[in-house]
């Protein structure tokens, strides 16, 4: 079963320490790649976005960065 939606929840992630960025960064683009829903961007002001395909959806992907995170 093949299921296609498109993103329309969007909103800027930073890490709790300046310092994890790079761990943040990271994780997003494992989120990326691990869900075909889920697009990461970086816009021009720095902000690192991360847009789901709703609520629950944008819940439970914060939840995964969180747990990889630690």
């Amino acid at each position: 079963m093949m299921f296609e939606a498109q993103p329309i929840v969007r909103v800027a992630v930073e890490p709790k320490n300046a310092g994890d960025m790079d761990r943040l960064v990271k994780g997003m683009r494992l989120l990326n790649q691990a869900d075909s829903c889920v697009q990461v961007m970086v816009q021009e002001s720095g902000e690192h976005v991360l847009v789901a395909a709703g609520e629950v959806h944008l819940q439970r992907c914060l939840e995964d960065l969180r747990k990889r995170a630690k």
